[in-house]
């Protein structure tokens, strides 16, 4: 099993770097951020060995250690400090905190290795732990009481001999360094005493190395102070040639002056000859005469020279690595400012759920300190819910390899208790280490809203359906009488009447039929609001459209004396792309308009012309005008401009319905107004090819065959009275077919059972059983499954007919009905039987749109 270790390190990267070697190296690795976080580790856990940094915010390494070693429950657990310190009343603190060993940074990773196996090779620590000495020392001035046992001093001892040791050979390795350089000097100053033009060839070639290499070699002597420096030094320093550095205080001038002071006592100790003040490294600046700012590295070593002292050295040009250390710490300080500004919390866990980083966004989600969470499982925050879905029951990260989870939506308790609705990215470390790393962002405000939403999107669905509902309701209510007064009608024209009389029941045919229109415009609103409108699209010539528009509004302007003017053979010429209907629609709106918005004694002109490709259908009127910042409003629906306020009644949806019928038909409607002079509202429409044969106006109402040949018995169920004699009479003539009426569900359902009748028509609003029940009834039944039934109803609504249909009727007439188109729908029906009737989906929706026989 691997040997766990406790990495306590306040820097991110060092942490990082220090992680990976150990993990590479064996090791199981926890990570605490600060001193803080160790002791709350080690509270549940209990590692091999603790490896912390010393300089760290709040608690120090010496503290930390000195706690765990004054924990009877921890004593035993050995500790291994990192430090970049170098003075001896360093190492003498860790003994004094009672540290196993220490290493200094830079650190070699085998030197770091081999150290943490000597701590973990001593003896049981909690039996050394028990024989601590407590002995005073003096130092440099200063006393200590040593708590390490005798094995912790041993290895603290032999730690800082090897790294003498090393120091040691690292220095006389540079002597050997120097040495082979001088043994290389003196082999070439032979030779050139043999070969003169050889020697400035090798010192060129010498000094291009140092150059290179960034070094500069020195001798300084003391007490003089006097420097010596090789040829290269004041190029690498950025110096003009010829500034002074010869001496001490010379040389000082060129240095930075935040660095100056530190170096000046260096010189002074070593001057007064403190030999130990001469550490093993030492870094300043120097800002040439070019203004750059250069880092060198300062190594040297002491020698007696007769009375005086030598210390000889080489100054390394570290400007690269210092930049290149400012750069990484820049791009640390950054992600850290990233992470502080991002609206998203990060959580970086380890391969066993364990958060092992958590930024300090964290405090405004989950209601917690970052520190709090550090080796907490993610779980403990979730509700159990959102557990199940982040972990299945395999127990494993719902994550894709590779790969992020696109919000993950979850819930997490806060720590005040309330529950908070986060969307989570989840996704794998590539570093090898089986960790997560998830961004959390809260959206607890959105999915209120979302759900606010969805119950808005319900509540409005259910009053769409109400509308929808009464809609229906108020279609059946109102075309139901309106059946009466064309069917009747419709027998009247068929009577022997004379011209004047014929011409009026036109005149009321005409005048029911726009009434219908009127009815059906309530239908449109609903429609265009639902989105289900219909359009029949089909060549249509534009003059009767127009005449029969014109003819229609004439007796509105002769009672206001308004004169219509239609120039003859208006539109005779085009044709247009258009539904029949819904053009006709339009036309009648802006005429209506023309007629109420007139003055008294005015006058409307109708034009049909050619505008850039498509024909246009214009009504102009001699009214009061509109004004210009009025002009935007007038296709608002329910905006009358004020004249709500007036004597001129309307409902304001006209001009709104006409403006969609055009958008739906490929069309476009406009207005051009005068205030004071009068207004002019155009319809353009795409152009078409005439048809083959174009009909007449007129043409498209069907004769009503002879029903003297009808054969059969019709079941009619119908509880208006009106409706049942009006077709009554239309079938009178017939002596071969039998018609039986029935005035309720039930009674129909008794007379189909009884007497097997070869077509029922069903009303669909009936008092007691609906029609939608009767027809359910009958298709129940044996004896009546395979009856001709079709329903006949004054809700002309697209959804009504496909439900019926579904449902299982034959046919649908929509009330009210031309007699001709219920004449030969009976008539197909008793000859062809079930299926006669029946229409397909495109004639379901054009008969619900144009109120059409199914």
């Amino acid at each position: 099993m691997a040997r766990r270790v406790l990495l306590v390190e306040d820097s991110a990267l060092q942490a990082e770097l220090l992680r990976e070697d150990l993990v590479a190296s064996g090791y199981a690795v926890e990570v605490a951020v600060d001193g803080e976080a160790a002791l709350a580790y080690l509270d549940e856990h209990r590692p091999d060995v603790v490896v912390s940094d010393v300089m760290m915010p709040g608690i120090t390494g010496y503290e930390l250690c000195r706690r765990i070693k004054d924990d009877p429950r921890l004593a035993g657990t050995p500790v291994l400090l990192l430090t970049t310190l170098r003075d001896p009343v360093d190492i003498v603190r860790g003994l004094e905190a009672g540290a196993d060993n220490f290493l200094n940074k830079p650190y070699d990773l085998d030197q770091l290795l081999q150290r943490l196996e000597a701590v973990l090779r001593t003896p049981d620590r909690q039996e050394v732990g028990r024989f601590r000495m407590g002995v005073e020392v003096q130092l440099l001035g200063h006393t200590f009481t040593v708590n390490a046992d005798r094995h912790q001093i041993l290895d603290m001892l032999m730690s800082s001999f090897e790294d003498l040791i090393h120091t040691n050979t690292r220095l006389r390795e540079r002597e050997q360094e120097l040495q082979q350089a001088r043994d290389e000097l003196t082999r070439q100053v032979a030779v050139a005493e043999r070969h003169q033009g050889d020697l400035a060839r090798t010192e060129d070639e010498l000094r291009h190395i140092l150059g290179s290499a960034g070094v500069v070699t020195w001798r300084l002597v003391l007490p003089e102070g006097r420097f010596e420096w090789s040829e290269n030094a004041h190029a690498l320093f950025g110096l003009a040639p010829g500034t002074p550095i010869g001496y001490v205080d010379e040389w000082l001038n060129q240095i930075h002056p935040d660095d100056r002071a530190a170096l000046a006592a260096l010189a002074e100790s070593l001057a007064a000859g403190d030999t130990t003040a001469l550490p093993g490294d030492w870094e300043y600046r120097i800002t040439g005469a070019d203004g750059i700012t250069r880092w060198f590295s300062g190594r040297g070593d002491v020698e007696r020279l007769g009375d005086d002292w030598l210390v000889s050295g080489v100054a390394i040009d570290i400007t690269r690595r210092r930049e290149l250390a400012d750069d990484l710490r820049m791009r640390e300080e950054m992600l850290s400012a990233m992470l502080a500004a991002s609206p998203d919390a990060i959580l970086v866990t380890d391969h066993d759920g364990s958060i092992q980083f958590a930024s300090q966004r964290v405090r405004h989600i989950f209601g917690y300190d970052p520190k709090e969470m550090i080796g907490r499982s993610p779980r403990e925050f979730l509700t159990d819910e959102s557990d199940e879905l982040l972990f299945p029951a395999t127990g494993a990260v719902r994550v894709r390899s590779g790969d992020s989870t696109d919000h993950l939506r979850l819930d997490v308790r806060h720590s005040d208790g309330r529950v908070v609705t986060v969307d989570a990215r989840i996704g794998e470390l590539t570093n090898g280490s089986g960790g997560y790393v998830a961004v959390v962002r809260d959206v607890t405000e959105q999915a209120q809203l979302e759900q606010d939403l969805a119950r808005a999107k319900e509540e409005a669905d259910s009053a769409n359906r109400a509308k929808s509902d009464y809609l229906s309701r108020m279609s059946h209510e109102l075309r139901t009488p309106m059946n009466t007064v064309l069917g009747f009608s419709q027998l009247l024209q068929l009577s022997e009447l004379d011209p004047e009389d014929h011409e009026n029941v036109g005149r009321i045919l005409r005048a029911g039929r726009h009434l219908l229109d009127l009815i059906d415009d309530v239908l449109d609103v609903a429609r265009i609001e639902s989105g289900s409108m219909q359009i029949s699209l089909e060549p249509v010539a534009l003059a009767p459209v127009v005449a029969e528009a014109v003819e229609l509004i004439q007796p509105q302007a002769r009672e206001r004396d308004i004169t219509v003017s239609l120039p003859e053979g208006c539109g005779s010429w085009a044709h247009a792309h258009a539904d029949r209907q819904r053009l006709s629609q339009i036309v009648i709106n802006f005429l209506s308009n023309a007629v109420k918005y007139n003055r008294p004694g005015g006058t409307i002109d109708v034009s049909c012309t050619d505008a850039g490709g498509r024909h246009r259908i214009a009504v102009s009127d001699t009214g009061y005008g509109i004004a210009e910042e009025d002009l935007e409003r007038v296709f608002t629906p329910f905006d009358r401009l004020g004249a709500d306020r007036g004597q001129v009644t309307g409902t304001g949806l006209g001009l709104a319905l006409s403006r969609h019928l055009a958008e739906a038909m490929g069309s476009e409607v406009g207005c051009e107004s005068t205030l004071g002079e009068g207004s002019t509202f155009w319809v353009d429409l795409p152009p078409a090819p005439a048809p083959a044969e174009a009909g007449q106006p007129g043409d498209d109402e069907p004769a009503l065959e002879d029903p003297t040949e009808l054969t059969g018995t019709v079941l009619y169920i119908e509880d208006n009275p009106m409706n049942l004699e009006l077709v009554r009479r239309v079938f009178a003539s017939s002596s071969k077919l039998e018609l039986l009426e029935a005035t309720s569900g039930e009674e129909g359902i008794e007379l189909a059972v009884e007497r097997r009748p070869d077509l029922v028509l069903l009303d669909l609003h009936l008092h007691g059983a609906s029609g939608r029940e009767v027809l359910r009834d009958l298709r129940g039944r044996e004896a009546t499954r395979d009856l001709s039934i079709v329903v006949v109803s004054a809700d002309a609504t697209t959804t009504s007919t496909a439900e019926l249909l579904d449902a299982g009727a034959d046919g649908y007439l929509a009330k009210p009905f031309v007699l001709a188109e219920l004449h030969g729908l009976v008539a197909r029906m008793l000859v062809e039987g079930r299926g006669a009737g029946r229409p397909d989906s495109a004639d379901v929706a054009r008969a619900a749109d144009r109120s059409e026989v199914r």
